[in-house]
């Protein structure tokens, strides 16, 4: 994933491309679970979001990959384990997601 610079802020941010995959990304049950269960458990290794989420630990680590590659959480290895977070476009991602679900236009 490539991340835009910002010269006069020295900031990284998604390109049109990275956004759309990172939204494309958010089109599925499992991957939203797992950026819930990160918002509210942060620092997850991949069992214990597969306790909190369950299916199959294969189809976890799956969605994890994604979900990090489009930039929507982070790992952090500790000895053999992995931790996973929220990025910031993850916070931003869920918080927009919670409100178009709460979006009544009546």
């Amino acid at each position: 994933m490539k991340l835009k610079k910002d010269t006069k802020r020295h900031i990284q941010r998604f390109g049109d491309y990275e956004t759309t995959n990172a939204f494309k990304m958010m089109g599925n049950d499992y991957r939203m679970n797992i950026l819930s269960v990160l918002r509210d458990h942060p620092g997850l290794t991949l069992d214990q979001i597969n306790q909190q989420v369950g299916g199959d630990i294969k189809n976890i680590h799956s969605h994890t990959k994604k979900l990090f590659n489009a930039g929507l959480i982070h790992k952090r290895y500790q000895g053999n384990a992995v931790q996973h977070t929220l990025s910031g476009y993850g916070k931003v991602a869920l918080k927009a997601f919670s409100l178009f679900i709460e979006y009544d236009p009546t």
